[in-house]
């Protein structure tokens, strides 16, 4: 092996295992050397710092590997989503230093997607059903029994078609049928027991208004997504590998049948670990429970608040810190850019990255003095002012020309307390 070689060996071992999957795609000429990447948030909620992490790798491999990426809003569900969210998603990727190739919508291939239904409902894999969601639920099963068969499993083709365009055209109410696919009611994964396809939902949508009226569930649309826009590498987090092998069936079931020609891209699904905070929840639908129940105040009116997780209430509370000790230099963007690039692909925690962050890049812009800014005080007041200080909750303060402000705190917090 010459040098070259093992400084390419040497190299490939060092990335994560997502990007070798890359250098091998394009060393085998897998994609014809063509990377395409995509990050599909549903505008529901705002982005919190887990979703730095997927954007940053969807939107960095694109970089590094003269590919594309796109940001698709997964608008799928018109009951939760709102422009408010939209611009705040775009605006967010934007100012971690990314440029989408594209801004897309997932309800632009509403109408295709109602045509690969009607063509899995004509080769006998899909079927309208009138169970009710509790009923569905109970004929599921569990991980240790099979399903049941719905009574309406057995409906025929012209049945079937009849009352899918009829679904569409709004003759039935909210909740009164869905669409299934027809695959395996005793599968061990149940995401494979006929899972629904379509339900029927009156609701306006922001992107298509009153056109539609029966709406894919995100299992059905997810991977015909990334097959109209050619994704090459669909990047997910873990919870999605069981969902894996559903995309793939629905990608298999319309190319059945059809000449090679006319078959429709199947793309590649890679899974990685979702970013963790110790005791931090990163959930975007239990953070906007907690700011609309005003359990917390969050990133309301503009994440005007930085008590949440949602990373561009980050971004105002490091701002909101570089005002109050009147330091101009500040990294918030390069802050959360390494937490996200720092944190395994593979699993693990990221405080360790912040912590490391911390110290390696603020460090070396300033200087590092502790504050008390909840005092622990007991019975006692026989404590001396090093006991006190230990036991308070002291944090890094950023600046220089506060330390003389905060030797003064220090010195009358301690002086009350004794």
């Amino acid at each position: 092996m010459n040098d070259n070689e093992s400084n390419e060996t040497e190299s490939t071992e060092r990335l994560d295992f997502i990007r070798r999957i890359v250098e091998e795609d394009n060393a085998s000429s897998k994609w014809g050397g063509r990377v395409a990447t995509r990050f599909p948030p549903e505008p529901n909620g705002y982005l919190h710092i887990g979703h730095a992490k997927s954007i940053c790798l969807n939107f960095g491999i694109a970089q590094e590997y003269g590919g594309t990426c796109n940001l698709r809003y997964d608008d799928t569900n018109p009951e939760k989503e709102e422009e408010e969210y939209v611009k705040s998603i775009e605006g967010d990727v934007r100012w971690l230093g990314f440029k989408p190739a594209s801004v897309i919508w997932a309800s632009d291939y509403f109408q295709q997607m109602y045509d690969w239904g009607v063509e899995l409902i004509k080769k006998g894999l899909a079927y309208v059903d009138d169970l009710t969601a509790e009923q569905i639920r109970e004929h599921r099963g569990t991980l240790t029994s099979p399903g049941r068969d719905s009574p309406f499993r057995s409906r025929s083709v012209e049945e079937n078609l009849d009352l899918f365009d009829r679904m569409r055209k709004g003759e039935f109410p909210d909740g009164s049928k869905v669409v299934r696919a027809k695959i395996d009611m005793a599968s061990p994964n149940l995401n494979l027991r006929d899972p629904v396809m379509y339900r029927i939902l009156h609701e306006e949508h922001h992107n298509t208004g009153r056109k539609w009226c029966i709406y894919p569930m995100y299992d059905w649309a997810h991977g015909f997504e990334d097959s109209l826009e050619k994704i090459t590498h669909s990047i997910c987090t873990l919870e999605f590998e069981n969902h894996r092998p559903l995309y793939d069936w629905f990608i298999d079931a319309v190319n059945k049948d059809r000449p090679k020609d006319q078959q429709i891209w199947h793309p590649q699904q890679i899974e990685f670990a979702r970013l963790n905070l110790t005791y931090t929840m990163l959930s975007k639908r239990k953070l906007l429970q907690l700011v609309n129940e005003k359990i917390v105040s969050g990133c309301v009116a503009g994440c005007q608040g930085s008590n949440t997780t949602e990373y561009r209430g980050a971004r105002y509370g490091m701002a909101r810190l570089r005002e109050c000790v009147g330091e101009r230099q500040y990294v918030e963007r390069a802050f959360i850019q390494d937490c996200a690039s720092r944190g395994s692909i593979a699993g693990g925690d990221l405080m360790t990255e912040y912590k490391l962050h911390i110290r390696t890049c603020d460090g070396a812009r300033w200087l590092r003095t502790g504050a008390c800014i909840d005092l622990c005080v007991g019975a006692s007041r026989n404590y001396d002012r090093s006991v006190i200080f230990n036991l308070a909750c002291c944090v890094p303060v950023c600046g220089i020309r506060r330390h003389r402000q905060l030797s003064e705190f220090i010195r009358g917090s301690s002086s009350r307390a004794s």
